[in-house]
């Protein structure tokens, strides 16, 4: 059980939504803020704190629709302060206000991730334009991006291996099951279907694991995982020890990438082309190499945070590396909803631009340039001939 201070106030969700409501009254350049993540899903985590109430655990993660070339400074002072406010009369030892900025423009070009299949199924307005989610784009198997799905055991194992050297044995535990519950999410879309929850998830995995070769053993596992990501306190925390759990999230992860990796031959998602875009945007030419060798790369990151995992000591040296490889390369954060996503105008335009102009310029160079060459030889030629 958590620990939990004399000044701490045991938030949920919805008087969380509240605050932020209030907090942004008065902020003309937001359209809409919207919930995303587990809470929108009702799915997320509680505890029973030190006075015996029950308080969120989970992040509680935003989406902010601006208007079009506004300045976003008052709303965003303001929910830093209210971040710190419940940051600090929280006990919970992974609670985050979190919040990322899109315009109404960038919603609509967003790239077709899985997150944001999520956002449009799933995601709660809790301030301004009811509509602001018919922005986002509609997506389905056709059109997602899977090469962005594939980097979701990436993601799993940093989760997993981040706060392996500072947390208690119980939250290593809610670590563990939190991002196993991923697996059905990287599964499923590889066997054409799209869910967007975990307990739709599992369900519909259950239908297909023993199919692809998952065991049973797994499936009642994340049956498991899924009541302790809802609950804390769960008793299922009891039926687990701490290194099984690790043994085993190894070896899922593990399954989970061979099973990736067969499922590719007949998928043409190779190339990561938002990596692609953001580099000839930035002009950053590591980016760019990174982009283009995009799956050896994914492969040798992998390979060495399962070595990672499996050692008993990891050095904070060690990690301090990764964390800047994978903040480098993906231009990853905390949260899935903070990867870093540049202006969408103005780097698909650049990138066209700048592909379509060297391609019309071979063909102006080179071709106008042999026709005037073989008729040059040919005039030479007759003139000589009288």
């Amino acid at each position: 059980m958590i620990e939990m201070e004399e000044s701490a106030v045991a938030y949920d969700v919805n008087q969380i939504s509240e605050k932020v409501r209030e907090t942004l009254d008065g902020c003309p350049e937001v359209v809409a803020a919207l919930l995303m993540g587990s809470c929108s899903r009702g799915e997320e985590t509680y505890f029973i704190n030190g006075r015996g109430e029950r308080e969120l655990l989970s992040d509680y993660e935003m989406l902010i629709i601006v208007h079009d070339k506004v300045d976003t400074k008052v709303s965003d002072d303001k929910l830093k302060l209210l971040a710190r406010e419940l940051k600090g009369k929280s006990s919970s030892p992974c609670f985050e206000l979190e919040w990322s900025y899109k315009t109404e423009h960038q919603i609509e070009k967003l790239d077709k991730r899985f997150i944001f299949f999520e956002a449009r199924e799933s995601a709660c307005t809790i301030y301004g334009n009811k509509s602001a989610i018919e922005l986002f784009p509609v997506i389905n198997i056709k059109n997602l991006n899977f090469c962005e799905l594939n980097t979701v055991i990436i993601h799993r194992l940093y989760h997993v291996l981040r706060d392996r050297l500072n947390a208690d044995e119980h939250y290593q535990k809610y670590l563990i099951a939190r991002n196993t519950l991923d697996i059905p999410t990287a599964v499923l879309p590889l066997c054409g279907i799209l869910q967007s929850s975990y307990e739709k998830r599992n369900k519909s995995f259950n239908e297909y694991a023993l199919q692809y070769g998952f065991p049973k053993e797994l499936m009642v596992r994340l049956s498991d995982y899924l009541q302790m990501k809802k609950d804390y306190n769960a008793d299922q925390y009891e039926k687990y020890s701490l290194e099984y759990m690790k043994k085993q999230f190894v070896a899922d992860m593990k399954m989970l990438y061979e099973f990736q990796k067969r499922q590719q031959h007949n998928h043409a998602f190779r190339e990561n082309k938002r990596m692609l875009i953001s580099a000839v945007y930035r002009r950053n030419i590591k980016m760019l190499k990174a982009s283009l060798c995009w799956e050896k790369l994914n492969e040798s990151l992998y390979q060495r945070m399962i070595r990672m995992l499996e050692k008993d000591n990891i050095s904070s040296i060690e990690l301090r590396k990764l964390q800047n490889e994978i903040f480098e390369l993906f231009n990853y954060r905390l949260s899935l909803i903070h990867i870093s996503e540049p202006t969408r105008r103005t780097p698909i335009s650049y990138a066209v631009f700048c592909l379509k102009k060297k391609k019309k310029t071979n063909i102006h160079i080179s071709e106008p340039t042999k026709k005037t060459t073989k008729k040059h030889m040919t005039d030479t030629k007759n003139k000589y001939r009288t």
